[in-house]
């Protein structure tokens, strides 16, 4: 069933006892959520299909729908041509399968640990980011790509990559000087913290194993300060997830 809420987004019931995954409404104005127990709006939550576990279904909501905020801003500006740094992490990978999905030409800037995995995920281009990754995408497209989604937080030393008047897409904000009449665009999860339809979709997605999940550790919730410590090291290639089932909580990574 379905019902349609006043702005006419597609909201679907979920009945008692169904595995779902959430987002919440996290800090500033939110509690985020390190509890075992949330309360979240209805249409903040989609049921997790059949063959995903809730391991996995934990790393959709804020990476998957933060990577399709992007680029849905990413088409909504015309791009046709997009890359993506940090493509070998949680947000950058989901952002080039959805780009690729979408039909747009990606360019994955990653570090060379993350080349096969940029490839297994279906980038058209795989782009050493630790040589000059600017010109190794102009040396392709001369002109510049339409749109950069920089989701390892370069800021301006994406700016050499992008045409004249294309987009700058930030998950963090952007502070730094545009040239050549690029527009920068800050992208917020929380534009998509009610829309349960996009969701549903990417735990779909993922369920049909056309969107890969990471997961670089799944932790017990009493190791929360250890969780913080191990995402602001970055570059895991994966969530650290905190659980609440100490038997789930292994400590040991699954995938990287």
């Amino acid at each position: 069933m379905r019902r349609h809420d006043s702005s006419n987004r597609p909201r679907f019931t979920l009945q008692v006892g169904s595995r779902v995954a959430a987002i919440t409404t996290f800090i500033p104005g939110g509690i985020g959520a390190h509890a075992q127990f949330v309360v979240v709006p209805d249409d903040s939550a989609a049921e997790i299909p059949a063959g995903l576990d809730m391991a996995a279904a934990a790393t959709v909501p804020m990476s998957g729908l933060t990577a399709q905020l992007a680029v849905d801003r990413a088409i909504a500006g015309g791009a046709r041509r997009i890359a993506v740094t940090g493509a070998g992490g949680a947000v950058g990978a989901f952002a080039i399968e959805l780009a690729r999905e979408a039909g747009l030409e990606t360019f994955g800037v990653v570090r060379p640990a993350y080349a096969v995995r940029a490839r297994a995920l279906g980038t058209n281009h795989v782009i050493d980011a630790d040589a000059d990754w600017n010109a190794a995408i102009r040396t392709i497209v001369p002109e510049g790509v339409d749109a950069v989604i920089d989701c390892a937080l370069l800021g301006e030393a994406t700016l050499g990559a992008i045409r004249d008047g294309g987009a700058l897409i930030t998950v963090r904000g952007f502070a730094g000087e545009l040239t050549r009449g690029i527009v920068a665009t800050p992208v917020s999860v929380r534009d998509y913290e009610r829309e349960q339809g996009k969701l549903k979709r990417l735990l779909r997605l993922a369920g049909e194993g056309r969107l890969h999940v990471f997961v670089h550790q799944t932790l017990p919730f009493t190791d929360a300060a250890e969780a913080h410590r191990l995402v602001e090291m970055g570059g895991l290639g994966g969530r650290v997830l905190l659980s609440f089932d100490r038997e789930d909580a292994d400590g040991d990574a699954d995938g990287s």
